[in-house]
């Protein structure tokens, strides 16, 4: 994940979905902003690279931060590479 413009950072996925992804990281991001997250799977052959506009954020008790990213301007194979994503984490394929 980063911020557009930015360097690669690592964040723990809570949930993924077919519109947004849920994650928490330490750093909270503006309301609005734009980002590019990078999914490499195992069994996948290459990163699906989206954009998305963080849409919530709300610090945890533990000083982390979760944050809500609405997937934006996704093309059409892009959402089916997210839709695959999707049933994979749930069913396993």
């Amino acid at each position: 994940l980063r911020e557009v413009g930015s360097l690669w950072m690592s964040v723990a996925v809570l949930n993924l979905s077919a519109s947004g992804v849920r994650f928490r990281n330490e750093l909270p991001f503006d309301l609005g902003a734009e980002m590019e997250l990078k999914f490499q799977p195992t069994g996948f052959s290459k990163p699906l690279v989206v954009r998305g506009r963080v849409v919530w954020h709300e610090m945890q008790a533990s000083g982390v931060v979760e944050h809500g990213i609405e997937l934006r301007g996704l093309s059409p194979e892009q959402q089916l590479q997210i839709d695959s994503l999707v049933r994979f984490l749930i069913h396993g394929q």
